[in-house]
């Protein structure tokens, strides 16, 4: 009784790891990729550097505050308002501040006194506050700050960009290798028909050979044929187990890859792809270009960003405006002294700086040349890598139309064939041979059509259609 329950323990535990460890679909395995791939998470790592990097830069523009406490001891003196005994004294400081992305600079300090320490006597006249309010005038330039949060605002978008166009063309390449599996998978069942077919005529040659009917020739073609198709069928299983093995590493899966045709997932991605359209013309090409590319955006951004620092600069050699205001209070003094208020406006000109001006902006204006001549070489670079697509996805239409045509002729070879066979005209094994003949175009055909469809859809992609 007790071996019986152990026994129905273990097939239930044998049960459970069958169905954990159950075969992964194609829609599984891209979902996996899309979170585990090694590429994808390295971009996301450095979105989230530069997200941390635009909240440290807020951070630094919003409010600081910080206390601080003194503690000391004072000899007897006087001052204005006479003499002042000996003794320590106890002082606590809270101060705070911050420089808005306009350059508005709020600064506040706060301070109270307790001349016997800890005995907290008369706090009410041994305060002091003071306000600290500044701004420029003129010219209105961007602080540091609001140009630091401006590239890295541009920074992260191209990141989010760089990162959805990663994720789709990763999914366009597990997609283009699991269909690679597929038909792998159809070659290595046709070669191993062809392994069988050759060993069954090995051994008709040789008993053929012992009847005197076959000859030393024939029966090395046999054998030979026999050593080929294992030779074809062994290579077909290497290139199927990289590529899976390859499929699994990238994707990050964990269990048995399942290979099948139906597919809604696969279906729906091949659909998608057919409806793409990718005749466009030179005009529509090039704007797509511009408008979509990484590269092109990154250098537009750079371009513009360049122009409005010229005018930065340029600006500096102006007259600049200051306005500056201030408010205290001193509850230690007087009653009539206790609080008071300063505004103020600065002026000031350099009117000589050894020629800092002249350079700096002779540097801006050489830099926007670069970034021009860059962008149009760039831009002429780009269209001959997608012409270069364009020609490849041609020849590849080409030789869909031939394999269509073979394809074709092929059918009504095999229809024909049936009818011999039918007929006793041709044997079993030649009429396998014939079959095999058809998978092989069939076969042919699909690989064809994938390459015209993934052609289309890293087209599409270069262009962020």
């Amino acid at each position: 009784m007790k071996r019986k329950s152990l026994l129905f323990i273990f097939m239930v535990f044998l049960l459970s790891v069958t169905v954990i460890s159950g075969e992964i679909s194609l829609e599984e395995a891209v979902r996996t990729g899309l979170e585990n791939n090694h590429e994808l998470v390295q971009k996301y790592q450095e979105l989230v550097n530069l997200e941390r990097e635009r909240a440290s830069l807020e951070a630094g523009i919003d409010w600081t505050w910080k206390l601080g406490g003194d503690y000391g001891y004072a000899s007897e003196r006087i001052d204005t308002y006479g003499p002042i005994e000996s003794g320590d004294n106890l002082v606590f400081t809270l101060e705070g501040g911050k420089i808005t992305l306009k350059g508005l600079g709020i600064n506040t300090r706060f301070s109270l006194a307790d001349y016997e320490p800890f005995s907290f006597k008369n706090l009410d006249e041994n305060y002091k506050f003071r306000l600290d309010i500044s701004r420029r005038l003129f010219p209105l330039t961007p602080t540091t700050a609001e140009r630091n949060l401006l590239q890295i605002e541009n920074r992260i978008s191209i990141a989010e960009q760089e990162m959805k166009e990663a994720r789709i063309r990763k999914e366009i390449e597990w997609v283009s290798a699991y269909l690679n599996l597929l038909r792998l998978q159809e070659r290595i069942q046709d070669a191993q028909t062809r392994y069988r077919l050759a060993l069954e005529n090995l051994a008709s040659v040789e008993l053929q050979a012992e009847m005197g009917e076959a000859g030393k020739e024939q029966l090395l073609a046999a054998q030979l044929a026999v050593k080929e198709t294992e030779l074809q069928e062994k290579q077909l299983e290497n290139t199927f187990l990289q590529a899976r093995d390859s499929f699994i590493l990238d994707t990050g899966i964990d269990g048995e890859l399942l290979l099948t045709k139906d597919s809604d997932y696969l279906r729906g991605f091949l659909e998608r792809a057919d409806a793409i359209d990718i005749e466009l013309g030179t005009e529509e090409i090039e704007r797509l270009l511009r408008e979509n590319n990484l590269q092109l955006r990154q250098l537009k951004f750079s371009r513009e960003y360049a122009e409005e620092e010229l005018k930065w600069q340029e600006d500096e050699g102006k007259i600049k405006v200051d306005t500056f205001g201030n408010y205290n209070y001193d509850a230690g003094l007087p009653e009539e002294y206790r609080s008071y208020w300063e505004l103020g406006v600065g002026v000031s000109y350099e009117f000589y700086d050894s020629g800092e001006q002249k350079l700096a902006v002779e540097g801006i204006e050489a830099r926007i040349e670069n970034l021009e001549r860059e962008y149009a070489h760039t831009l002429e670079r780009l269209k001959q890598e997608l012409a270069a697509m364009y020609a490849q996805y041609r020849v590849d239409q080409m030789a869909l139309e031939i394999r269509a045509l073979g394809l074709e002729r092929t059918r009504l070879q095999a229809a024909l064939y049936k009818e011999q066979y039918d007929n006793g005209l041709i044997s079993d094994n030649q009429y396998e041979e014939l079959v095999l003949a058809l998978r092989q175009a069939e076969l042919d055909y699909k690989e064809a059509l994938d390459k015209v469809r993934f052609d289309k859809l890293r087209i599409a992609l270069f262009l962020g259609i």
